[in-house]
């Protein structure tokens, strides 16, 4: 058994079936908008993006980088500064 295989989005096959479905249609990977914010990780945690789902306005995304960092990305100033108070430091470094 080896290492579990990762999509372009970040996560298990698995994982990104469940999460796919709570993700709104013009929101997710590869979505970029006007306000960006380096996480400094190569990945974005589930459930912050479950959190920012439910709970951003506007609409929200999360892209990588030439250096593979990831990146949230929102269209609206004050999702993302919500965002990052809640959920900045639950991502995986």
């Amino acid at each position: 058994m080896g290492l579990p295989k990762f999509n372009a989005a970040g996560f298990t096959h698995k994982e990104w079936d469940i999460l796919k479905l709570k993700i709104p249609s013009k929101c997710g990977y590869n979505k970029k908008f006007k306000h960006n914010t380096n996480l400094d990780c190569v990945g974005v945690n589930g459930l912050t993006v479950e959190w920012a789902a439910k709970n951003c306005k506007g609409l929200w995304g999360w892209w990588f980088d030439n250096n593979n960092k990831v990146h949230m990305s929102f269209q609206d100033k004050t999702d993302m500064a919500y965002w990052l108070l809640v959920n900045y430091n639950k991502q995986n470094r």
